[in-house]
């Protein structure tokens, strides 16, 4: 009796007809059966691999129900022409799945959080919590976002933020690029995006995709004409985290940007990821309450005050812009997830949004100043180490070696960092947030090898 080579792994445990559907399927999505290529006729399939015929006859209609093979009167069965699966493609597909197993062991990049830094059975009580309210579960919930969490968030930003809103000035959503997809429907009139300070490209993305032109400034404009020039009438702006080393937009800055907006027209979009989160000194008060409300959209995220998967952000619109808002918001549906809306929100009521936040500065400046110890004592005179003031962001200056060929060769150490390269100075951005206590001293040596072997 002939033994199938489709039947090869004894652990296999599928239908025979299924097991000879995968062998063929296989054979022709990797090119080894090419297109029009025929397949055995169904008797001597049944003799080369001593099954039956029901079982051959059904795989074969398996894989032609599924536009593998077609067959042809009188003739027997063919492979399709399957364009999709073109050697140019197969190796795109091949590049695609190394770049997944590529292995990061140390993350010192500003996307990932330390599972230390935040207390999950507390949070789980709220998600179980949450799970209880069966009324609340069985609907889509408010477009806009529950009512009860936009409430909650008016008072947080108002006594946190300095803020001046209600919670009707508030939008609900998942991300803020899903809250900027509703902006420019709420904006309507197209016109440019002057993005100041630090870019925001998925942002950015989204504006252009809307029809909006988008144009960069490292600094306000000492000379403003060039924003009336060119149709700007939305400035986006990071005030908290203004440049790519941490800076905070000065106050006379501030005051000299609203009182463009309030002169031109203009509405500011402050972009307040991570105000809270400061090494030296406390957030400074947002554009928005400084404005009084007036001329400024002000966005924020739980992503990094909480969790980077709960993917819950909001929007204040100032409160000229709600009518506007109210005239589109049926033709969007809430894209946060109504369970944990309900659990953020108690969250916030019962005072753990505060205390978490409080304890994450705690860890993070003593991660910052450890890393700083560590990478000093390790580079010496070899590089200049320092803390940035905002994210607790650890900044190693190189000397006589480019940032990006730092970048990848720690990389191929399995050390993720941020190259920068600004006016000459090469430097490696480190955020302490994803790395662990435990990981730090032999993240840093190592890391330190990398530069030491470079310079």
């Amino acid at each position: 009796m002939k033994i199938s080579p489709f039947l090869k792994d004894e652990n296999n445990e599928a239908p025979l007809y299924i097991q000879l559907y995968m062998y063929y399927r296989k054979l022709i999505e990797s090119g080894q059966l090419s297109s029009s290529t025929k397949l055995m006729s169904i008797r001597r399939c049944c003799e080369e691999f001593s099954l039956s015929k029901t079982t051959v006859e059904t795989a074969y209609q398996q894989l032609a129900a599924e536009g593998y093979i077609q067959p042809k009167a009188q003739s027997g069965y063919y492979v399709c022409n399957l364009d999709f699966l073109s050697p140019e493609k197969a190796k795109v597909e091949d590049r695609i799945e190394d770049n997944r197993k590529k292995y990061i062991k140390y993350d010192f990049t500003s996307s990932a959080l330390d599972e230390k830094s935040f207390d999950f059975s507390l949070w789980s009580r709220y998600i179980k919590g949450a799970l209880k309210q069966n009324e609340k579960l069985t609907s889509y919930g408010e477009a806009q976002g529950e009512f009860e969490l936009r409430r909650a968030i008016s008072l947080y930003v108002s006594k946190y933020r300095s803020a001046v809103c209600t919670e009707k000035q508030i939008i609900i959503g998942a991300g803020t690029q899903s809250l900027i997809h509703i902006l420019c429907a709420v904006l309507k009139e197209k016109c440019t995006v002057a993005f100041i300070g630090t870019s925001f490209d998925k942002g950015e993305a989204i504006f252009r995709d809307h029809g909006f032109d988008c144009m960069r400034f490292e600094d306000i404009p000492e000379n403003t004409d060039i924003l009336s020039e060119n149709n700007v009438k939305l400035i986006y702006i990071s005030p908290s985290h203004f440049t790519k080393f941490g800076d905070v937009l000065p106050i006379s800055k501030r005051l000299e940007l609203i009182s463009y907006a309030r002169k031109s027209g203009c509405i500011i979009i402050e972009d307040d990821y991570d105000s809270e989160f400061r090494y030296y000194s406390k957030p400074v008060p947002s554009l928005q309450g400084i404005a009084g409300g007036s001329n400024v959209i002000y966005l924020g995220t739980f992503s990094k005050l909480l969790l980077p998967s709960i993917r819950i952000s909001f929007m204040i619109l100032p409160i000229e812009l709600v009518p506007a808002y109210s005239e589109v918001s049926a033709l969007y549906n809430q894209t946060a997830s109504k369970l944990e809306q309900l659990a953020v929100c108690r969250y916030i009521r019962d005072g753990h949004l505060s205390s978490q936040i409080k304890k994450q500065r705690k860890i993070f400046n003593s991660k910052a100043d450890l890393i700083k110890k560590k990478a000093s004592e390790l580079l010496g005179d070899k590089a200049k180490v320092t803390i940035l003031p905002a994210g607790y962001l650890v900044m190693i200056e190189l000397c006589g070696v480019t940032a990006e060929k730092a970048a990848q060769k720690a990389e191929s150490r399995s050390i993720k960092v941020k190259p920068v390269s600004d006016g000459g100075k090469e430097s490696l951005i480190l955020s302490c947030t994803g790395i662990s206590f435990d990981d730090i001293d032999e993240a840093v040596r190592l890391l330190s090898q990398v530069i030491l072997s470079l310079s």
